[in-house]
């Protein structure tokens, strides 16, 4: 007899062997030291028969492997009753061994149930179910570490907006919540965070984040990012370039639809030939040469080094404008009233969640990979599938304090949003989808 299995206590007998499966006859050695059933240390036994159970193990040489176990049945002469032979390093709910349930945690974050069911031979609602159970125990485990710089956005995830949580200033994602909703988030900050370490909150111009914000993190400044501002500029400017494609000919609107790349790239950038091709339209057009002189002199808003500065400019710049193009501009006028301080505080705490952005085309590219993505799936893989980015610190005060790497502790700072656009880009979330 040997030992194939690399487990304490048991013993193997000869293999049989077929092109995807390797079925192993074997036997646990150890003899039970207390009755299960009475709970008496040392009692007297008897064999009482054996029954034979299949346990599935992790997989070998590229095939699946099922451990025929000879299981020994006892009597327990305490207490009369009988009951089968413990067996350690076995999940008997499963049938399977506890490495193959960890093995399963791991290859469920990675690819597909079906997939792993049929890499290792079990029922695709057993692969599943580990990967819940694995999930609510990684959620409840999961303490990340408070930034001073909060991130909140949104991601548009399987047809609907998503929370984005994330550490600014290492530019690590925290965490993906299933809505944006007030109630949603407000727990998160609650539960995840410490309120007193937050001192700068960046988001878009959502009021449920912003309540949220200022009801948990009443201490913390919030800052409207700078591109949610200025991609409304943009849209305003695109709005009246597109209202004029109506009235013009089949020629007209493809030339106008080759110079939209011009009105929105900012007067510096252009080349001498680029900003003649766009004076043409504008010329001929002025409605559209009007939008586009506010669209740059609301971006040479930001270009302002105070506050006190840029609010003045704004004044000016919406008290100038014509009544067309102030029509044009009106959302992001509204926009910019309404959270007047949140905008404005950017020009005293200059940090942004654009990193974000790029996020979202990708997910967009991901969803249209298949259908049946799961909301959990994805999530799990985001926080618990990469390498997560850490950070080392001194102890608390009265931990000595020492070179031994292995006596620091570890800040968690989140997953590095670069992996997270490679694992998009890549086009590897296709492997979660759930069948």
């Amino acid at each position: 007899m040997t030992n194939l299995l690399n487990l304490e206590g048991w013993n193997t007998f000869p293999i049989s062997e077929s092109d995807v499966d390797l079925l192993i006859p074997a036997e646990y050695a150890v003899s039970p030291t207390v009755c299960v059933r009475c709970g008496v240390v040392d009692p007297s036994l008897k064999r009482h028969g054996f029954q034979k159970q299949r346990f599935m193990d992790t997989p070998m040489q590229g095939k699946r492997v099922g451990i025929m176990v000879k299981r020994q049945r006892y009597k327990c002469l305490e207490c009369g009753q009988t009951f089968h032979q413990p067996i350690s390093d076995m999940d008997e709910k499963r049938h399977m061994t506890r490495r193959l349930v960890e093995y399963v945690e791991r290859r469920s974050l990675e690819r597909t149930f079906s997939e792993v069911a049929a890499d290792i031979g079990v029922d695709e609602k057993t692969v599943r179910n580990i990967f819940r159970e694995n999930i609510a125990k990684l959620d409840a485990a999961y303490e990340p570490h408070t930034p001073e710089w909060l991130g909140i956005d949104e991601l548009f995830l399987i047809h609907r907006p998503r929370c984005v949580l994330t550490n600014v200033s290492v530019s690590t994602l925290i965490d993906v919540l299933p809505d944006r909703n007030k109630p949603t988030v407000l727990k998160w900050m609650r539960e995840r965070i410490d309120s007193n370490a937050v001192e700068v909150i960046t988001m878009d111009m959502w009021k449920p984040y912003r309540d949220a914000a200022l009801e948990a993190l009443p201490n913390a400044i919030v800052v409207v990012d700078k591109f949610h501002v200025v991609k409304m500029a943009n849209h305003a400017l695109n709005t009246i370039r597109k209202s004029f494609r109506e009235g013009l000919d089949a020629k007209g609107r493809r030339k106008l639809l080759r110079s939209r790349h011009l009105i929105m790239k900012r007067r510096y950038n252009l080349t001498p030939e680029q900003f003649s091709e766009m004076r043409e339209w504008t010329n001929s057009v002025p409605v559209l040469f009007n939008a586009y002189q506010a669209k740059e002199d609301f971006f040479d808003i930001y270009d302002c080094t105070t506050k006190a500065e840029a609010m003045d400019l704004y004044d000016t710049w919406k008290a100038c404008l014509d009544p067309v193009t102030a029509a044009a501009f009106f959302e992001l006028i509204r926009a910019v009233d309404n959270w007047r301080p949140e905008v404005f505080n950017y020009f005293e705490h200059r940090i942004t969640n654009a990193f974000t952005e790029s996020l979202n085309g990708l997910v967009r590219v991901a969803n249209r990979m298949g259908r049946g993505y799961s909301f959990e799936a994805i999530r799990a893989k985001m926080l618990f599938g990469m390498q997560r980015k850490t950070e080392r610190y001194k102890a608390p005060v009265g931990i000595e304090w020492r070179l031994c790497s292995g006596l620091y502790d570890y800040r968690d700072l989140g997953v590095p949003l670069a992996q997270i656009i490679e694992l998009l880009s890549g086009g590897h979330l296709s492997t979660l989808k759930s069948e």
